[in-house]
Formats: C-alpha cells, sequence, structure tokens
C-alpha cells in the first residue's frame, strides 16, 4: 500500500499515520480550546450607499456583526448624537441589518453604529462609524403662459407666466426661493424689471412655483421668456428652456379684382392687402397669402400662394376665366405671423363672353365649276381684350342659296367646309362668299367675313362613276362616264373623253381616250398597281365635237393593298448562347381577287429588347417572297426571346408581322481539376495544377468566346484533420469555348499513413454566358518514407546499438526533421510487444534523431529489431520505419578447455572446443517461437487497402483520380525489413537502457 503523506507539525515532519488515535486528539485539543478561548469579541462594520447622496434621496445603511454566532442584542444607528433607529437582532434573524434614510441635510454627517452586546451568549459591545456627504440635489424648471399665441385687441393683453422647480431624481423634495422672469421683446429690451434683479422680475416661489402676470402688445412680439431659480440650502439653481411667446392682433384683409366683371380669356388682377387691427401705423404684417379660385360649380381652378411684400400687398393673375363658368369666388387665407392672426376674405368675379373676328382664308379652287364642290376655309379668334380659341359653328352661304356648315376647331379656331354650286340655280359669274359664326358658351355669336368667289357656267358637268368600295391593288374594275348637258333645254353632248389619272403611275388604264356612244356614255377599265397612294383620282375632260361646253369631271377611287400570309421558322428552336441560329421568313399573296403576285420589300427583325444581335442586319429584303437573317443570342438572354418578323409592306401588298419564340440556354461547362499523376509526399509541392473550365455544349459559336468568372477552391482531406493548401491560383489561358486557371499545391500534414486529398474548384460565371460546374481532383499522399541506421556491437552485459533515424534520401519535396519514439520489438507468446528507447518530442533541424542504447543478453548472437514511431509525439509527415542488427557474441565467450580428453567417448551433443552446442541450439530453437509469433502479428497488420474512394463527389461534380495508394505497399515497406531479420533473431531478455 502507498505510505501516508507527511506534514509539517512544528519544527519537524511527521506522517499523520504515525499518530495514532491519541495523537491526533492531542494535536487538535489545543486548537479547539483556542477557539473558544475568542468566542466573546465582535465586530461591528458599517456602510451606506449610495455615498455621497444627494439632498432627499435614499441612502441605505448595512451593518454587519461578527463574531455572533446566534443573532441577539441591539443595533443603534446614530447621526452624531441623534438616534437614527435602533433594531434587535434576534427580531431580525441575523447580524446583517439595514437602516433606509431619505431625510438626511446637506453638508457632511458623521453616522455610528454601536452593537449592544449579548451577555448570556458573552457577546461583547462593538461600534463602527463613517462620514457620509449629502450634496444640493438638482433641479429642473419648466415655464409655461397661460395664452400662447395671446389675442391682442388693440390696447395689449395679460399674459400670466408660470415657473414649476421639480428636484431631479434621485433627489426629492420641493425647492425653495425666488424665481426671476426674464422677458425681452422682438428687439431683445426687457419688458419688465425691478430690483434686485436688475436682469427681470423677482417672484418668490410657494409650492415649488412661482406666478408673474404681465401686459403684453403685438407689436413687440415675439417675446422671449426665461425663469430662473435661484437655488436654495438644499437645491441647486436651474433655468427654463426660453419661451418664445407670440401676442398677435386681428387681421384685416381686403381683396378686389380688375376688371370685374371680366370677358373669357382676360387678364384678371386679385389684389389682397393685410392690415393689423389697431396698428395700421405701427407695423406692417408679413407672411403668405393664398389665393383660391373656384368656379360656379364649386370645382376649384388654382390654388397660388404668395408672399406679402412691403406693404402687406399681393398680387394674383390670371386669365383663364371663362364666361361659361361664371360667376367665381375667389377665397383669400391669410397664413399670419408673429404679431398678426390668420384671416380670410372673398369676393366674387364675374365673368362675360369675349367677342370675336371671322376671316375666310381661303376657297380654292377660285373659280369653280358651277356643279363641283369647292373647299372654303377660315379661322375664329378671340378679340382683345379676351383670349383663347372658340368653338361652335360657322355657316358660309353663296348668294345663290348654296351653302355649306363647318365645325369650329376649339383648339385652333380654324374651320372648313365644302360648297357645291348647283347649276339649277348657280349663274356663272362673280358672287361673294359670307361665312357667319353662331357664337358658343364663352364667345358671342355675330362676327363675320366676305370672299369674291367666281363661278364658270358649264355647258355640260362630266359625270365619272367608279367601285364604290375600295379597290384592292391588282383587280380591275370598269368605270362609266356621263357627258350631262346642264342647259335649260338640255341635249345629249358628243365627242370624246380624255382620261387620266392623278398621280400618274400608280395604275393602268384600259384606254387613254374613248368615244361617247348616243347616250352621251362611256366606259373605260382601270387597274391599280400601287396602293402606296390610298386614293387615285381618275380625272376625265370632255372634248366636245359639237356646240357643248367643255368640262371635267372626277372620281376618287379608294384603293387598298392586297393581303399577305407570311410564316417564320428558327433552326435550331433551342440555341445556346452566342449559337448561329437561322431565321427564314416567308411571305405569299393571300388575296383571291385579282392578279397575285409574289410580295417584294423589307423584312425587319427583332427580339425584343434582348441583347443578341442579327447578322448581316436586322433588316433585309425579300428574293422571291423569302428572307433569311441569322440571329445570335447575346450574354443575359437565357430564357425564352420572341423574334418578330416586321413585313413593312410594299406599293402592292399590306404590312404584316409575325413572331416565334426561341429557346436560349447558358452554354453548360465541365470544370476539370488535374493536378499530380504521382503520390505526392508530405511537404512535396505539386506545382502548375491546372483548372480548366470548358464549354460542354457542343454547338458552334458565331465569333470567338471563352468562359468568363472565377474560381474557388475547397479541399476535403479524406483523414479530417491533416493540413494542406493552395497557392498561386492564377490564370493561365484561353481559347474558344475553354479557359484555363493553373495553381501549385502542398499537403504539410497527414494524420494516418497515406490517405488522399480532394481538391475541389467551383467556376461561378460572371458573363451571363456560361453555366457555373464544379469539378474535383482526388491526389494520393502519403508520409515521408524515414530510415534507421542501426549498428550494434558485443559488450559483456549484452550488445551496445546506436540507432539513426533519417528520412529517406530518395524523398521528394522538401526534407522534414525526423521526431517521434524509437521502440525495441520485443517477441512475446501472443507475437511482439514494444519498448521504448528514445523519444524525440519535437523536430530539432540540423540536428539528427540519435538514440544508443544496452540490451543484456547471454546468448552467442544476439539481434536487435528496432521500430521508428512517429504517432506518439503528434508527427503527421513521416512513415514508420524498422531496422535489424545481428552481433555475433563470440568474443564474450571463454573456450572450455575440455577434460584433456579427445572427446572419442562422447556420443551426443560433443564439440570441438567443448562448446556447448546444444546450448546454443536451445537457445535459438526459443528465438525462433518466438519470433514466428512477432512475424505473425506483423503479417496481420499489412492488410491490403485502396485508400482511393471511387470517384463520386456529388451531382454535376467531374472527379479526376490520380494513381491508387495502396495501404498494404506502405505497410510491407515499413516491415518487410524487420519480418527478414527477426527470423533469425535471438530472445532479448533483462533490461533495456538507452545509453
Amino acid at each position: 500500500m502507498k505510505a501516508l503523506r507527511s506534514y509539517r507539525i512544528g519544527m519537524g515532519s511527521v506522517p499523520l499515520g504515525a499518530l495514532g488515535r491519541r495523537g491526533l486528539l492531542a494535536l487538535a485539543l489545543p486548537l479547539l480550546i483556542g477557539w473558544v478561548a475568542v468566542a466573546g469579541e465582535t465586530t461591528t462594520s458599517l456602510s451606506s450607499s449610495p455615498n455621497p447622496s444627494v439632498y432627499g434621496q435614499e441612502v441605505t445603511f448595512v451593518v454587519m456583526v461578527s463574531g455572533v454566532q446566534t443573532p441577539s442584542g441591539t443595533v443603534t444607528l446614530k447621526d452624531g448624537i441623534t438616534t437614527i433607529g435602533t433594531k434587535d437582532l434576534a427580531d431580525e434573524g441575523s447580524t446583517t441589518v439595514m437602516f433606509t434614510v431619505s431625510d438626511l441635510s446637506v453638508g457632511t454627517h458623521t453616522i455610528i453604529v454601536e452593537y449592544s452586546g449579548y451577555s448570556d451568549y458573552g457577546y461583547e459591545p462593538s461600534s463602527d462609524q463613517l462620514s457620509h456627504e449629502v450634496k444640493l440635489a438638482y433641479t429642473t424648471t419648466t415655464l409655461t403662459s397661460d395664452a400662447n399665441p395671446a389675442s391682442d385687441g388693440g390696447f395689449g393683453v395679460e399674459v400670466t407666466f408660470t415657473a414649476t422647480v421639480e428636484a431631479v431624481p434621485p433627489g426629492a423634495g420641493t425647492p425653495g426661493g425666488n424665481v426671476i422672469f426674464e422677458i425681452r421683446d422682438r428687439d431683445g429690451n426687457l419688458v419688465a424689471g425691478s430690483w434686485p434683479a436688475p436682469g427681470g422680475v423677482l417672484v418668490s416661489m410657494s409650492g415649488g412655483t412661482a406666478t408673474y402676470s404681465v401686459t403684453l402688445d403685438a407689436p413687440g412680439s415675439p417675446y422671449t421668456v426665461v425663469a430662473k431659480y435661484s437655488g436654495d440650502a438644499r437645491f441647486y439653481p436651474s433655468e427654463s428652456e426660453t419661451l418664445t411667446q407670440l401676442v398677435r392682433a386681428e387681421a384685416y384683409i381686403s381683396v378686389s379684382s380688375s376688371p370685374n366683371p371680366s370677358v373669357t380669356g382676360q387678364s384678371v388682377a386679385f389684389t389682397a392687402v393685410v392690415t393689423a387691427k389697431n396698428y395700421v401705423a405701427t407695423f406692417t404684417p408679413t407672411g403668405t397669402v393664398t389665393f383660391t379660385l373656384e368656379d360656379k360649380d364649386g370645382v376649384q381652378i388654382d390654388s397660388v400662394t404668395q408672399n406679402l411684400d412691403i406693404w402687406g400687398d399681393a398680387i394674383y393673375i390670371t386669365n383663364e376665366l371663362q364666361a361659361s363658368r361664371s360667376p367665381y369666388t375667389l377665397t383669400v387665407e391669410y397664413s399670419g405671423d408673429d404679431r398678426t392672426e390668420p384671416g380670410t376674405a372673398s369676393l366674387t368675379q364675374g365673368v362675360n363672353k369675349a367677342t370675336t373676328t371671322l376671316t375666310i382664308t381661303n376657297d380654292f379652287p377660285d373659280p369653280s365649276t358651277i356643279g363641283q364642290p369647292y373647299v372654303v376655309q377660315g379661322v375664329v379668334e378671340a378679340a382683345p381684350p379676351g383670349s383663347g380659341n372658340p368653338g361652335g359653328m360657322v355657316y358660309v352661304y353663296d348668294g345663290f342659296g348654296n351653302e355649306c356648315t363647318a365645325n369650329v376647331d376649339p383648339a385652333t379656331g380654324q374651320w372648313s367646309c365644302k360648297l357645291r354650286a348647283d347649276p339649277a340655280t348657280t349663274t356663272p359669274g362673280d358672287t361673294f362668299i359670307t361665312a357667319f359664326y353662331d357664337g358658343d358658351d364663352d364667345f358671342v355669336a355675330g362676327s363675320s367675313d366676305s370672299e369674291p368667289h367666281t363661278y364658270e357656267g358649264p355647258g355640260t358637268r362630266t359625270e365619272v362613276m367608279g367601285s364604290d368600295t375600295p379597290l384592292i391593288v391588282n383587280t380591275p374594275a370598269i368605270f362609266t362616264v356621263q357627258v350631262v348637258d346642264v342647259t335649260q333645254t338640255p341635249t345629249i353632248p358628243a365627242g370624246t373623253v380624255r382620261i387620266t389619272v392623278s398621280p400618274a403611275g400608280v395604275g393602268t388604264l384600259s384606254d387613254t381616250e374613248v368615244t361617247l356612244d348616243a347616250a352621251g356614255t362611256c366606259t373605260f377599265t382601270y387597274t391599280p398597281t400601287n396602293g402606296d397612294v390610298p386614293q387615285h383620282t381618275i380625272e376625265v375632260e370632255y372634248v366636245p365635237s359639237d356646240i357643248h361646253e367643255p368640262s371635267i369631271g372626277s372620281f376618287v377611287q379608294d384603293v387598298v393593298k392586297r393581303k399577305v400570309d407570311m410564316a417564320i421558322e428558327v433552326d435550331p428552336t433551342t440555341a445556346y448562347i452566342y449559337q448561329p441560329v437561322t431565321v427564314t421568313v416567308k411571305l405569299w399573296d393571300d388575296t383571291t381577287e385579282g392578279a397575285p403576285s409574289i410580295p417584294t420589300g423589307m423584312v425587319t427583325f427583332d427580339d425584343g429588347g434582348k441583347n443578341g444581335f442579327f447578322s448581316p442586319s436586322d433588316t433585309v429584303p425579300l428574293s422571291d417572297g423569302e428572307c433569311t437573317v441569322t440571329y445570335v443570342p447575346g450574354p443575359g438572354d437565357a430564357g425564352t426571346t420572341t423574334i418578330t418578323a416586321t413585313y413593312k409592306g410594299s406599293a402592292v401588298h399590306r404590312p404584316k408581322s409575325l413572331s416565334v419564340e426561341l429557346g436560349v440556354e447558358l452554354r453548360p461547362t465541365e470544370t476539370h481539376v488535374r493536378c499530380s499523376d504521382d503520390v505526392l509526399l508530405v511537404n512535396q509541392w505539386a506545382t502548375d495544377c491546372t483548372v480548366e473550365v470548358v464549354d460542354v455544349s457542343g454547338a458552334p459559336y458565331f465569333a470567338p468566346a471563352s468562359p468568363t468568372g472565377s474560381v474557388d477552391e475547397k479541399l476535403y482531406l479524406n483523414d479530417g484533420w491533416g493540413q494542406s493548401r493552395i497557392e498561386n491560383l492564377r490564370e493561365d489561358s484561353a481559347e474558344t469555348g475553354k479557359r484555363v486557371w493553373k495553381f501549385d499545391y502542398i499537403c504539410e500534414a497527414l494524420v494516418e499513413e497515406a490517405g488522399y486529398d480532394t481538391i475541389e474548384f467551383k467556376f461561378t460565371a460572371s458573363d451571363d454566358v456560361y453555366t457555373d460546374s464544379t469539378g474535383a481532383f482526388i491526389q494520393g499522399i502519403q508520409r515521408r518514407p524515414t530510415k534507421i541506421d542501426l549498428n550494434c556491437d558485443s559488450t559483456p552485459e549484452g550488445i551496445h546499438c546506436i540507432a539513426t533515424v533519417e528520412e529517406d534520401p530518395d524523398n521528394a519535396g522538401t526534407e522534414v526533421p525526423v521526431w517521434g519514439k524509437l521502440v525495441l520489438l520485443k517477441g512475446t507468446d501472443d507475437g511482439y510487444e514494444e519498448e521504448t528507447l528514445c523519444t524525440w518530442p519535437a523536430p530539432l533541424p540540423g540536428i539528427p534523431f540519435t538514440c544508443e542504447f544496452y540490451l543484456e543478453t547471454d546468448a552467442y548472437m544476439a539481434t536487435a529489431t528496432v521500430m521508428f514511431d512517429p504517432e506518439p509525439t503528434g508527427n503527421q509527415v513521416h512513415l514508420k520505419s524498422t531496422a535489424a542488427d545481428t552481433v555475433n557474441r563470440s568474443d564474450q565467450f571463454t573456450p572450455d578447455p575440455g577434460d584433456d580428453t579427445t572427446g572419442a567417448s562422447c556420443d551426443d551433443g560433443c564439440g570441438a572446443g567443448g562448446v556447448d552446442i546444444n546450448k546454443i541450439l536451445y537457445g535459438l530453437n526459443v528465438a525462433d517461437v518466438t519470433l514466428a509469433s512477432i512475424q505473425l502479428g506483423l503479417e496481420t497488420a499489412v492488410t491490403a487497402l485502396d485508400v482511393l474512394p471511387d470517384a463520386v463527389i456529388g451531382a454535376g461534380t467531374i472527379v479526376i483520380a490520380g494513381h491508387t495508394i495502396p495501404v498494404s505497399d506502405i505497410a510491407a515497406a515499413i516491415m518487410s525489413e524487420s519480418i527478414v531479420l527477426l527470423e533469425a533473431a535471438m530472445s532479448l531478455t533483462g533490461m533495456v537502457w538507452p545509453a
């Protein structure tokens, strides 16, 4: 069992176990007696919070009595000789009591506490004291007035100001003393002041308030008022915020207008004058007035706010008044200011109709032919002082009973109508055209104008009749001409007619000159060929062959273009960005009447504001009714693009538009990551590793492009605790559909002997052309191999060895100093065991890991088998390694001189020199049995395991794997040499000690 610890008592050190029961009692007794001896002494302590405090603040005094086990006795708290209070500890049930005080006066107090003691328990009295300071309490002063603003009827108004002074928590109580009211007018002059307060009026407080009344008038407004509290023996002074006191006179507002009444559109000036009642000569009001104008139905027409000028005037001018909305009400609202109260006033404005002037501006043609219409145009305008545009009607007469009516355009005042002279009532010669204006709600009727006009008396009238419905281009129609005698005794005209088309070139005539038949009629065929002109005028001139007068007739034929049908195709129907798409448009004549023709003209293509473009242009000509363009979707257009083809039409065919939807997708990418195909050692750089982002759509490009964006890396070591990193990530090259980055990789620590690092890169596109993608590379890694240089020699007690552990000289990468543990492998019945020889807890640059040790053995031949193990010291850089050295210890044995015989009689276990061969063989056999079990244990550890996983990281991730790393190879490399050597090793027994 373990020995008891020793504790120092007095000058010596004795184990407590050696004292025994009596000894411990003897030791404890004096301590117990000493405790009883001091039981009656007490200590009283006093504290206060807060300290210092302010007047009226609640203060807590805490009394603690020490040395009292059973609460008893009394505690008395005093302010000097004045008792504050007494408490019984027994009643309180505690040796700690509190006193709360809130009525301490301002100043420094000596607070004393006295404990009475309690004789029944032998508790002695005790006391304590402290100095407690009470400061003045802070105050706030609030100033109010009984009327703000106050209304001045012309002789001033009494205003009462009240100052309220209160203690600021945690202070409490009602302040006393005086308040000074400082009142100044708008110019800063004191309104009231008396001794002893030259800055204002001194008023005594009562119940925490002070009140002062004073008569103030509007001319001095605004007034500034401040209440200043003087303080007293308990409270600090304070001052109120400045109060702005307004005293305002009643506003007198007069409003006028000129002219009143006015006429429609006439400028009217409304004037508002604001004065202060009873103070007209004292000051002029300032501020704004708002003019609000409403019509007879209460609809607001305008609302304008203007500043009063230096005379208190404001003017509002408008010319938007109309007789139809009269009468108007104008309301003036005055805003008020520091000295004048707000107010309103109003007036009624009448508006009459304005007069007009009428002018005939044109009559054409002049002269005109009786029976043929001609145009009369003019304008109606408002006459000053009115303005605006009249509406209503204008009536036009020619003196022969012929008339026409025109609507006056209310936006411009212009009018126009067609007048036709009836041959039955009209005679050739000069006449006057007279126009009369009929008036409207805002303008009076009665204005007129006359214009001379000449009628030519037609002996004949040529009438032309075409199609009542619009003609379709390329569709012929038969026109009929009738020449009529317009005299009182008509006869049938004879002769020919000459036919023309205006404008020229818009159609074809079957004949340009035709002879009238016996009825004075003839026919011809007209085929329109151009629909750009919607009206073709067919003009027929009568050329008489008898006594009739020539005449001209015409017919305006409405013409429409032929309809077309249209088809649009895209190939392919779904494309990637920058992939050329063929867009084909076909048009054909879709009118059954007349002669069909192949559409010609231009087709314009549009993608609805997307970022794509058309090649060679977005507008191309038709060829044999077809056209083709190449459309290239642009960045950011992923989704659906609506391509619209618009046929602009031609002289023959109508316009047509048709749309088709094109599916547009981002170009898919794959990210390919590749690093070293070799297994890397810890601390070995792999440089110029690559990340390739590749377009895998397989679709062609209209122009060269490559993925644009960023790549971000992540590392996933399979053991989860190692250390690896990537440096020097840089963009390397780009070509169509591909962009390459390079990087450098290193693993600096590995928990297991070997493993793999998943190097993952995510490409994030920034060009709205390509998709994001992720790729990974599985990089094989193993720790750095080590080797042991073991040299042993024999000693009389056994063997002496020196082992040096170093990195394998064939290691790639940067060498790392070796550290760890060197162990001796010893055979057991169950296999083998390890015995620590040396430990290096940390790497020592420049100093090799060297271990010197001795083994005791009496074997003839001895083998030392050692293993370097990096794990116990946290070395995650190096691999284990083993070494063995067999020592012939024959130099430590003295040959037996024998029995002076030749040995001829020996028949078992005999040998030259007297050496006991049986003993040696027995030792070897024992060693073989033991080492066989060790070998078995080592071979069991050599399990074949491929550390690379299946190449699946996640959906959409492309994984490339390097060479595999069989753990079996690593284990075999560590153990193989020791297994061979152990087969011939000797059993080592006894102690092992380092040199």
